[in-house]
């Protein structure tokens, strides 16, 4: 026969399951959560890739739009700098360490930093491109003469004709000036890039021999210079 609910048997059953329930619970929560923890960090962690690489193969695209075969390039320095850090972090930190976590954002907004100014060198590249500065150098010469031949509202015409076409150089010139900061700042975000990793190996990173890892001061160090190009993109802008 069925065992009765209220039954002896019934409560040994009902009290049973709810052990068991519980049982599961705890080992769910407290054993096997630290594991679905770090397999959705990882699939995170995946997906921030998938990212990365998006970004830099739009930006590739926009180089490659614009002819801009010095962009190319240091877009392939950037990423393979980029790409070392991120495979050594995270072939190396704990997916619950706080500062390994903040060291590997701290990474993630430097490489922002170069694929932004890159981003800034592509258009300004185009612009320059299309730039016609010796054609501009010509008619000045041309309105120079003529006003050593003009009077009056003739010759002010030609002056402010002049002084118009000498406006449009100075922009070129100043638009070349930012086109060359913000490649050299991507340069500078690089170096970092390097610099991090390199100080990762200092740490022994990777060798047998490697005690546990200064996150924190690694990190220390990545921020000073995560604010030293926020520093220089607020001056270029």
């Amino acid at each position: 026969t069925a065992v009765g609910l209220l039954s002896p048997a019934g409560w040994a059953i009902a009290v049973g399951g709810a052990v068991f329930a519980a049982g599961s619970f705890v080992v769910n929560f407290f054993i096997r959560n630290e594991k679905f923890a770090e397999a959705h960090i990882q699939r995170l962690l995946e997906r921030r890739r998938e990212f990365d690489r998006m970004l830099i193969e739009g930006l590739r695209e926009e180089c490659e739009r614009a002819g801009f075969e010095r962009g190319l390039k240091e877009v392939d320095e950037l990423w393979a700098a980029y790409d070392v850090l991120v495979q050594t972090v995270n072939e190396n930190a704990r997916f619950d360490d706080p500062e390994a976590t903040r060291f590997r954002n701290l990474g993630d907004s430097l490489y922002e930093a170069g694929i932004f100014n890159l981003r800034k060198a592509a258009g300004m590249h185009r612009t320059l491109e299309a730039f016609e500065a010796d054609r501009i150098q010509r008619e000045i010469r041309v309105y120079q003469r003529k006003r050593t031949e003009a009077e009056g509202e003739i010759a002010a015409h030609f002056d402010r004709e002049i002084e118009t076409l000498r406006g449009q150089l100075a922009d070129y010139a100043a638009l070349q000036k930012s086109y060359l900061d913000r490649l050299a700042g991507a340069d500078v975000v690089e170096g970092e890039l390097h610099r991090a990793a390199g100080k990762l190996a200092e740490l022994g990173i990777g060798s047998a021999a490697s005690g546990p890892i200064d996150w924190a001061g690694a990190a220390q160090e990545l921020e000073k210079a995560v604010e030293a190009a926020v520093e220089s993109d607020d001056e270029l802008k």
